[in-house]
């Protein structure tokens, strides 16, 4: 029968273990080998509330824009059944055939493109919105990597 060699098999387990032994590595040893430490618990509490801030504000624009754009859609979709609706008056009230189908084919091409204009109008509110939201959250990054640079340079070694 061959002979396991594994550290998890057999006596050799507590000389493996023994590398990993917690009171070898107190601050004391520790400090040999990493530097005071570069962050400080006031650092990162501070870093975080900018960063819960940031969050706030991104959302709170996020949550606006998409109350516009959701208050512009029940605007446009009162405009579209009152035109609708006129247009269906008109198409009623005309006796030709051909005048009903000229009208409808009049109907059809106004309202895709009114369709068109306000799917555009809808998405550049949209993307503004967003685009203010993502900014507010790349500005806190690049100042929380700031701050964080700075925390590093600070560190004097040895």
């Amino acid at each position: 029968m061959a002979k396991i060699s594994n550290p998890f098999f057999g006596g050799d387990f507590d000389k493996f273990t023994a590398l990993f032994d917690p009171s070898k590595f107190g601050p004391e040893s520790l400090g040999k080998f990493f530097p005071s430490p570069v962050v400080t618990p006031e650092a990162v509490a501070n870093a975080q509330r900018k960063n819960f801030e940031a969050f706030a504000q991104a959302s709170k624009l996020w949550a606006e824009g998409a109350q516009a754009v959701a208050q512009r859609q029940v605007e446009l979709t009162r405009q579209a059944f009152e035109v609708a609706g006129k247009a269906a008056s008109d198409i009623a009230a005309t006796e030709s055939v051909e005048g009903k189908l000229g009208k409808q084919a009049d109907l059809v091409k106004q309202s895709y493109e009114a369709g068109m204009t306000n799917l555009q109008e809808l998405a550049e509110m949209s993307t503004t919105s967003s685009r203010k939201a993502s900014e507010v959250l790349s500005a806190r990054m690049s100042e929380g990597l700031g701050e964080f640079a700075k925390q590093v340079q600070s560190v004097k070694l040895g």
